[in-house]
């Protein structure tokens, strides 16, 4: 079916965060409590979130605007908008809200009077984003944020050991087989088939098209899980084969994969560098990007549900002493999921992603001369891959 909101976003009621928790809960699913004022929050002397609100929210960019914790150096105010016009005066939504503007060619200050927020009850615990994949049934992946299993309270939280236990992990669970290419997961298997459960029914309430592969953002404690948000993402399309052959002699295989190609596989024409003071277009019908995973760069995200294809350079960590014993994937990984939204979404919205070691694409020495061209060419710097992929199974090749 189609999806209600999407339909009408005035159905939203322009705070896509708020209105669909309302709805999930309203179906028998716990999520975390709402308040319907500041004023209420503030009273309520629970930890509580400023979780932003935009009507772009349900379907556009991920992480755009910032959900700080009240009391987290904002002022004592119930006065909303004094809240919100201090927020907006942070440089990190300055900068940011600008260029989305620009690049959306949207006006500014419409934009900025759309934006509100809503105060939710603070769920301590394992912050986690889970999607069903877009290829193969029955196969989800799970990134889990750092693990505060047991933690109920700010400074237990914030002053909690970072270590191989903790650290943010990816989760594959296919067919109900579990397999953790990144990190260890405290939970249960049946804590992890739960929370697949809440992730189908929602899925699956009549607002929703359920033929939709969401991504949704829980919070887990002591087992429990509370729902937090719904994001429309891509449509499921099964692999229609299955890549059993040998790979042949020019091919590589990536360390990581998410979507499926044609059987006979695709050629895809991908960036490699953009010039410098590039005069970034949403619409330049770019098909894919190879390079390490973005965390500053709004145009990365805003182009990640856009992109056929996503090839994320590898790269090792050697900065954090406990992660020295990480593999290149595991790295890579890391990279990408202990920065939230912005470097997540490169793995979650392509329509195919690959993690790649870099030497199988170009050596160092040529891809520093793509880089050092940056300063004078005056378009992206593109080449050719072959991609060849059943949703389980990949080779590549440079065309």
């Amino acid at each position: 079916m189609d999806d209600y909101y999407l339909a009408d976003k005035s159905r939203l009621l322009g705070k896509p965060k708020k209105t669909i928790a309302d709805y999930v809960e309203q179906n028998g699913l716990l999520v975390p409590r709402r308040f319907e004022t500041l004023s209420e929050a503030r009273n309520s002397k629970l930890p509580v979130l400023c979780r932003s609100e935009h009507p772009q929210d349900y379907d556009g960019v991920s992480g755009l605007l910032s959900s700080p914790q009240l009391g987290d150096g904002l002022p004592d105010t119930n006065d909303e908008d004094e809240l919100k016009g201090f927020l907006l005066g942070w440089d990190k939504f300055g900068w940011i809200i600008n260029k989305y503007c620009k690049l959306l060619k949207c006006d500014e200050s419409r934009f900025k009077e759309e934006i509100s927020f809503s105060f939710w009850e603070r769920i301590y615990g394992s912050n986690r984003m889970i999607v069903a994949d877009n290829a193969i049934k029955e196969r989800y992946h799970i990134i889990t944020g750092y693990h505060a299993k047991n933690y109920t309270t700010n400074d237990e939280f914030n002053n909690m050991h970072i270590s191989a236990d903790n650290h943010p992990a990816y989760t594959i669970i296919d067919n109900g087989r579990i397999k953790n290419l990144l990190g260890k997961i405290p939970d249960t298997k049946k804590e992890l088939y739960n929370l697949i459960d809440n992730y189908e029914r929602i899925r699956h309430l009549r607002n929703f098209n359920n033929n939709n592969c969401a991504i949704m953002e829980f919070q887990t404690l002591n087992g429990v899980h509370y729902f937090l948000q719904y994001y429309y993402n891509r449509l499921f399309k099964e692999s229609q084969f299955v890549l059993d052959r040998k790979k042949n002699a020019d091919e590589k295989k990536p360390l990581f994969l998410r979507g499926s190609t044609l059987p006979e596989g695709q050629v895809f024409k991908i960036t490699i560098a953009h010039p410098k003071n590039y005069n970034y277009d949403i619409n330049c019908g770019e098909e894919g990007y190879f390079g390490r995973m973005e965390l500053d760069d709004i145009y990365f995200e805003m182009m990640a549900k856009k992109y056929k294809i996503s090839i994320n350079r590898s790269i090792r960590l050697n900065w954090i002493e406990s992660m020295r014993n990480f593999s290149t994937l595991q790295s890579s990984l890391f990279d990408a999921v202990q920065f939230g939204h912005l470097t997540r979404s490169q793995l979650l919205k392509p329509e195919i992603t690959l993690i790649a070691n870099r030497n199988n694409i170009m050596r160092k020495k040529e891809y520093d001369s793509f880089l050092d061209k940056k300063l004078k060419i005056k378009k992206p710097m593109s080449i050719d891959i072959y991609v060849i992929s059943d949703g389980r199974n990949a080779y590549f090749k440079r065309i």
